[in-house]
């Protein structure tokens, strides 16, 4: 029987490490641009409503970040216990290839599009 290759487990610490790093430093740099408002006055109302778009693109891209964040917190926290690179859904094996696109994959390709398919179902 021929073994499943194994990820090189520092490589893959250090990628996510690194991916982490530049989540933060991102959050860092929008949480500082959230409230920006002019200080030139009033302005007309789309100078306004613009400013409100960005802000509420920025919470968006925030929340998107921080999902991002707990995600590959969560892939470090699954090498450390060992149970990296298996799916959630079935318990096999996430595809090399998908985890090397995906670091923090938590499902298999199959099981993801099967929950994509429910979930464009309901």
């Amino acid at each position: 029987m021929k073994k499943k290759p194994q990820p090189n487990y520092a490589t893959v610490k250090t990628k996510l490490k690194e991916m982490k790093r530049a989540l933060l430093a991102r959050l860092g740099h929008t949480k500082g641009t959230e409230g920006f408002s002019s200080d030139s006055g009033p302005g007309d109302y789309l100078d306004e409503a613009s400013r409100t778009q960005n802000i509420e693109l920025n919470y968006v891209l925030n929340d998107r970040d921080r999902q991002e964040l707990r995600s590959i917190e969560g892939a470090l926290e699954r090498i450390e216990a060992g149970s990296y690179g298996e799916c959630e859904d079935c318990g096999g094996p996430i595809e090399p290839r998908r985890l090397e696109i995906l670091p923090f994959a938590v499902l298999c390709v199959a099981c993801q599009e099967e929950r994509e398919v429910q979930q464009r179902r309901s």
